[in-house]
């Protein structure tokens, strides 16, 4: 699963002299901002070296957030994601069959499916609470000559609805336990460019719930899920391609990431498109991966107060098992495009 990618990405405050990774309100200021992002995953299934199925993942976000600064150099945190539509597809999709041979399941000689499945989703994620601070800031600080933010947060909170159980209120798209994030960001300025690094781990906690169908029966009781964490590292520069002095400005911004994505216990049937009977509301295993990202984004600036930002991404994932179960992997191919519009304000 991938939440909240984007948090500090598009955080934003005014008064900006580093990158926008680094940047804190002002002391007795605040920031509030409204985040989209939307995002197609293209997928394909293989066996043996054949491929087996392809799918498709489109989903539409929202992150409302806000940073109030007591003083200078720290800020509390307050964030509410949330992601309206979550819908997984599948086309050519192969029927599991049993194997005698490998005493278990196989899409191999499979009939192709004329109605694939598919799942859709919708729902918070849950609230997330937390601090950052900034021991160094060219913003807030004269003789500084680099930029730091390091932030703490916790999801205090998750729905009650999640992607791991249907149930008759539908499918969620919460992981459904509590989590932890820690982040750190680094900038300076060099001429016209801010050059920054970002590391971000994320840990999420196990969960014991009920795995109920979409007619309310339960399928299995008390099972516990683990979903996968993360840590990722994410550089890049922000070059200012205008500044008129008077906090009216354009940033183009480019970066790279690179991150490592755990193993995972999950529900059986959740991310292949059919799977035997015997795994019904059994919990499976989903292998690690790692992942890479590219792109680029356009933050515009109005007096300080005022603040949009467009951006768009490639993304993609090395190859893994999605159940430990079958050995089904997802192929190299895989790659998942990314758009998205941030809105924010300062109060000061």
């Amino acid at each position: 699963m991938r939440l909240l990618s984007l948090l500090t990405l598009c955080s934003w405050s005014g008064l900006s002299l580093a990158a926008t990774v680094t940047d804190l309100p002002p002391g007795l200021g605040g920031t509030i901002d409204v985040d989209y992002q939307g995002s197609l995953l293209f997928r394909s299934l293989e066996e043996a070296g054949e491929v087996v199925g392809r799918g498709k993942v489109s989903r539409h976000d929202l992150l409302m957030s806000a940073e109030l600064a007591p003083i200078d150099g720290v800020a509390l945190l307050l964030q509410f994601p949330t992601t309206p539509y979550w819908h997984q597809s599948w086309s050519a999709a192969q029927e599991m069959r049993y194997d005698p041979a490998v005493e278990g399941g196989t899409y191999l000689g499979g009939d192709v499916l004329s109605d694939p499945p598919s799942l859709t989703a919708s729902g918070s994620e849950g609230m997330w609470l937390g601090v950052a601070g900034a021991p160094f800031s060219e913003a807030m600080y004269e003789k500084s000559l680099v930029s730091w933010r390091f932030e703490a947060a916790t999801r205090l909170t998750a729905a009650k609805r999640t992607l791991w159980s249907e149930g008759l209120d539908g499918r969620g798209v919460s992981p459904g336990g509590h989590a932890t994030r820690l982040t750190a960001a680094f900038s300076t300025r060099r001429g016209v460019s801010d050059p920054y690094l970002r590391v971000q781990w994320q840990r999420e906690g196990a969960v014991e719930l009920d795995l109920v169908d979409a007619t309310g029966a339960t399928l299995a009781s008390g099972v516990t899920v683990r979903p996968a964490s993360r840590i990722e590292a994410l550089g890049g520069a922000e070059l200012r391609i205008a500044d008129d002095g008077q906090g009216n400005r354009a940033v183009f911004d480019l970066f790279l990431g690179y991150g490592y994505h755990s193993w995972a216990d999950v529900p059986s049937g959740i991310f292949l498109p059919d799977v035997l009977d015997l795994s019904a509301g059994k919990i499976v295993t989903q292998g690690e991966y790692l992942s890479g990202r590219a792109g680029f984004a356009l933050d515009a600036v109005v007096y300080d107060y005022a603040h949009l930002r467009l951006g768009g991404e490639a993304r993609g994932v090395s190859p893994h098992r999605l159940e430990t179960a079958y050995p089904i992997y997802t192929g190299f191919d895989t790659v998942e495009a990314v758009w998205t519009v941030s809105v924010g304000g300062l109060i000061h």
